[in-house]
């Protein structure tokens, strides 16, 4: 039962280092649906577009449109309304498997940039890209990725001339009030945030933001937005979750910049009590706790392990890496808990060995497009079988949701290795003629 499982899991009283951002403080009951008393999400000329414009104004965007559904609904809209169909697009590989799916759908053909695993993407290997591919229709960046590493979008920017920059923000709604959001840089043309993740919004709650050149420059207005929008969605939003956005977007204006500022002091403590064994890199999201635990030996199966023996919850754990989600709704009793966690670090003991995780920076062999291996005639086979076919389907572990197979590509014996660690039984590879 799912009611079963979240009751046990509240039950048990953990320190919530993970996603939304609300941290459970939210309870509404304002479940409704598009009638003439509320207002349509997709034809709005009232609450919705007030709170939208709300959001552009915090943000500095030429426009805003809410999503019900996700990153998701505001990356497909983005792709749609950036790249033509059948167009090509330069792509990090540590993108969500969001933006793999859309590129099947509109038949979209990446330019890959190689990504490590422990970094974000080099401005370097995008512009060596951008030299060999000049006609390609849009450049996409993951900026911060899941570990709080922040591209030098400004920097991009300047490569990119009139090819429209797109930044999947995920996780980085926060970071206008550290002066680094990709929209109020003025480095992205086009940006989706999750609002959820950091912010006190319900689950499902995001928000695509428009640059105002952009905007300006491409006539490219709130309609046209809305437009691209439905096109992808459900015509079924969640009022509750719409009540969020707005709810978050008056947090932000009276309150946002003050709570932030005092949730980074309390992160900067945390990371001075062992400052050692946080991930260290050049630009990195300042409230995002990454630790690093190759340099203690410890795996993250075992920290997480230890995190959970002092009722702390994290996001996720791989390789040495353990990613946490702090908000400023983290209870007092949820910094103390973490606190006494690092205080007492020595008690771990680590039987584990961590390897490096190579799923992003693996080089891919593809023998299909994307769009061609999602739509084709497939074979259902065991897992056990699948080495050298040609996958019909993503295969990720989510969190992070990173790909480690893409539609069309040969499943290599690397990958391979990587897909017998999760819980799948069968998958599907394009049928051979």
């Amino acid at each position: 039962m799912i009611l079963e499982k979240i009751e046990n899991y509240l039950d048990e009283g953990f320190s919530k280092f993970h996603m939304p951002g609300h941290k459970g403080s939210i309870n509404f009951k304002y479940d409704l649906t598009e009638i003439d008393n509320t207002d349509d999400l997709y034809d709005s000329n009232g609450s919705i577009k007030f709170s939208e414009d709300l959001v552009s104004k915090i943000y500095g965007s030429g426009v805003s449109s809410f999503s019900t559904q996700g990153n998701t609904l505001c990356i497909q809209a983005m792709i749609y309304l950036a790249v033509p169909y059948g167009g090509k697009m330069i792509v990090p590989s540590n993108v969500h498997k969001s933006v793999i799916n859309t590129m099947g759908l509109l038949n979209i053909s990446p330019i890959w940039v190689n990504v490590d695993s422990d970094k974000n993407a080099d401005t370097n290997d995008i512009e060596i890209q951008l030299k060999n591919d000049p006609d390609v229709d849009a450049i996409f960046i993951t900026s911060p990725d899941y570990f709080g590493n922040i591209v030098d979008i400004k920097k991009i920017k300047s490569m990119c001339g009139n090819i429209p920059l797109l930044v999947d923000n995920s996780h980085g709604s926060h970071l206008i009030f550290f002066d680094c959001h990709p929209i109020s840089l003025g480095g992205a043309d086009l940006c989706a945030d999750s609002a959820h993740k950091t912010l006190p919004v319900l689950t499902g709650g995001a928000w695509l933001g428009v640059g105002k050149s952009f905007s300006e420059n491409n006539h490219l207005y709130y309609e046209d937005v809305k437009n691209a929008m439905q096109i992808f969605s459900s015509t079924s939003p969640s009022f509750l979750t719409l009540v969020s956005l707005e709810q978050c977007a008056l947090w932000l204006e009276s309150k946002g910049k003050e709570e932030f500022i005092r949730l980074k002091e309390k992160v900067d403590y945390i990371k001075n009590i062992n400052p050692d064994i946080f991930l260290k890199n050049n630009i990195v999201d300042p409230v995002r706790i990454t630790f690093d635990m190759s340099s203690i030996g410890v795996s993250s199966e075992d920290f997480v392990d230890h995190l959970e023996k002092f009722k702390i919850k994290p996001e996720f754990g791989v390789d040495n890496k353990v990613v946490l989600i702090p908000s400023p709704f983290n209870s007092e009793t949820d910094w103390k808990r973490l606190e006494l966690a690092l205080k007492n670090i020595k008690a771990i003991s680590s039987e584990k060995k961590y390897k490096k995780n190579e799923e992003n920076s693996m080089k891919r062999e593809f023998a299909l497009s994307i769009h061609d291996a999602m739509f084709s005639k497939f074979d259902k086979i065991d897992i056990s079988e699948c080495c050298g076919r040609i996958s019909a389907q993503i295969i990720s572990k989510c969190p992070p949701g990173i790909p480690i197979v893409i539609p069309g590509e040969v499943i290599s014996p690397s990958q391979f290795e990587l897909i017998q660690n999760l819980n799948l039984k069968s998958i599907r590879v394009v049928k051979n003629d």
